[in-house]
This record gives structure tokens, C-alpha cells and sequence, in this order.
């Protein structure tokens, strides 16, 4: 059976970006992609295990199956919540700073 070709993609911080593409057999997880690529040597902080990752935007678990040209995307935490970010902002505006 023919491989599959699959992007990866983890934005680290706004400046520092890994992407790369992989040709992989049918029937990889996101997760043997993860220890295939060796990201893990480039960002420590992966290795936990607690990592969130994603397809096209959409949220799938790392046994997911890749397809042919999916885009895995691997989150990082959110540093703060939306909402408090708008409650900080608004804050600020109250204040004129």
C-alpha cells in the first residue's frame, strides 16, 4: 500500500515555528508521528504526554489514524483564558493606560 503524505505543525511561541512533512505509512497514529519526528528532542516540554493535537483544526486524540495530506497540529497551553485577557484589556481601558 502506498504511503501517506502528512504536515506537522507546532507554533512554540508566535516567533518560533516547527513544521515539516512526512510520508508515512497507512495506518500511523499522531502519536507514532510525534516519536517518529523527533519533535520532542526540539521542544521538551512534549514529552509529558499531555499534549493536545488536532487535525484541520479539530480535535482528535493521539491514536487517530492520519489520512492522506492531513495537517497535525500539536497546541500548546493556553498562558491565559480568553476571557481573562478581555477582562484585562477592558481594565486597562477603565483605566486610560
Amino acid at each position: 500500500m502506498a504511503d501517506i503524505h502528512v504536515d506537522l505543525v507546532y507554533a512554540h511561541t508566535s516567533t518560533d515555528l516547527f513544521y515539516a512533512s512526512y510520508n508515512l505509512p497507512h495506518g500511523t497514529t499522531i502519536a507514532q508521528l510525534i516519536t517518529w519526528s523527533m519533535i520532542e528532542q526540539y521542544y521538551p516540554q512534549l514529552a509529558d504526554n499531555t499534549l493536545t493535537c488536532g487535525v484541520f483544526n479539530m480535535t482528535v486524540t493521539p491514536q487517530y489514524k492520519l489520512q492522506h495530506n492531513d495537517r497535525v497540529e500539536l497546541y500548546r497551553p493556553l498562558i491565559i483564558t480568553p476571557i481573562e485577557a478581555r477582562r484585562i484589556r477592558a481594565e486597562k481601558k477603565r483605566r486610560g493606560t
